[in-house]
């Protein structure tokens, strides 16, 4: 198992737990190992909000959706490094969907 796949993949086997109908939100939380950019994005697609306790933040590479983010922000000790790759996402998103629907669907079986 990959690690980007650990966090999803538990939430996923977990599915009692995020289809409760009283449960306003649903908050993932994990250690800096758990943390990568892909379970970002992917736990965002799934409607969960992801909050890691990221060891030495301030050492980690933020990004913003767009350039105006990091020179808004860019006093603050967690402002945004750099802007995502819009493009990556563009050529590989039928890819990305047909995952989350994967995932998705799963819950369900």
């Amino acid at each position: 198992m990959f690690k980007d796949q650990q966090p999803l993949e538990g939430l996923v086997s977990s599915k009692h737990t995020l289809m409760q109908d009283d449960i306003e939100e649903h908050i993932h939380s994990t250690d800096t190992y758990g943390y990568t950019e892909t379970v970002f994005a992917g736990l965002y697609l799934m409607d969960v909000s992801f909050a890691p306790r990221i060891k030495n933040v301030h050492h980690q590479t933020l990004y913003a959706y767009h350039s105006k983010s990091t020179q808004k922000y860019s006093d603050s000790p967690l402002a945004p490094k750099s802007q995502i790759n819009k493009k990556l996402i563009l050529d590989n998103w039928d890819d990305i969907l047909r995952l989350m629907a994967s995932m998705k669907l799963a819950m369900f079986c």
